[in-house]
């Protein structure tokens, strides 16, 4: 799956914009406010290029952008610490690459609080989206910690 091909949709291009916009704020220390507004105004209605050539605006659910980014931040030291408890001795969170991070964060925080939203769909799309930025012992282990965070939160 390529990134840009798979921003479609609304939940879907806001699940990828805001991964994005969690690694900025990660790596720049940028502040949520700050990079809510960026988003809105600039990155939400860019244009993405597909595998094809063509170029598309996707949908994103802008609110649900922000419901993402404002509830990982919110219920960041949650989310860590379940995401730590599943890996494996001797890793922690801080320690996976910033993208990877930024990942698991949004789709544990899915799993977690967005129970309207159904554990296979949120499973998936992170998983997929860990694929296409690694190879395939990351995105098996992201959907690992998805699959047990969602059995544990949901049950």
């Amino acid at each position: 799956m390529n990134v840009a091909a798979s921003a479609h949709g609304g939940r879907e291009a806001a699940r990828l914009m805001a991964v994005q916009a969690l690694y900025q704020m990660d790596v720049a220390k940028a502040p949520l406010e700050k990079v809510i507004e960026e988003f809105n105004t600039y990155r939400l209605a860019f244009p993405v290029e597909t595998e094809d050539g063509n170029v598309t605006f996707p949908d994103a659910d802008r609110n649900h952008f922000e419901s993402l980014l404002r509830g990982v931040i919110d219920e960041q030291r949650q989310i860590d610490k379940a995401i730590n408890d599943l890996l494996r001795e001797g890793w922690v969170l801080k320690r996976l690459d910033i993208t990877l991070r930024a990942i698991m964060r949004a789709g544990t925080f899915e799993l977690m609080f967005c129970k309207d939203i159904p554990a296979k769909v949120c499973i998936s799309e992170y998983t997929s989206m860990a694929n296409a930025y690694f190879n395939a012992p990351e995105a098996g282990m992201a959907n690992a910690i998805f699959e047990k965070i969602a059995n544990a939160s949901r049950s």
